[in-house]
């Protein structure tokens, strides 16, 4: 389940000056380190008039979405999903569907 977060997080990252980005490699969050292992879509966007770059990432299979925010150089982790899918939602008794076949 993707849980809303909105904490400052520690980051090590790395920039490639060939490819010209920066991609967080590290981050330290309640204690514990990530080892960030799979940078996906990195979006600039404005609030306000601060430009803050979300990076879709992954520690192992981890999702996370990353904030950097340009103008103070601080990160923060907005979302990380737990691993938990949504809760099942219960079934009334007597509300098992048979499958239906073509």
């Amino acid at each position: 389940m993707i849980k809303r977060v909105h904490e400052q997080v520690s980051v090590i990252a790395s920039y490639d000056a060939s490819t010209q980005l920066a991609s967080p490699r590290r981050i330290q969050w309640r204690g514990q380190v990530y080892v960030i292992t799979h940078v996906g879509s990195r979006i600039p966007l404005r609030r306000g008039r601060r430009l803050v770059h979300l990076f879709n990432a992954y520690a192992g299979r981890l999702p996370l979405v990353l904030e950097l925010d340009t103008e103070s150089l601080s990160w923060m982790l907005e979302e990380i999903d737990d691993g938990w899918g949504p809760p099942p939602s219960p079934t009334p008794p007597g509300g098992e569907q048979s499958p239906h076949y073509c």
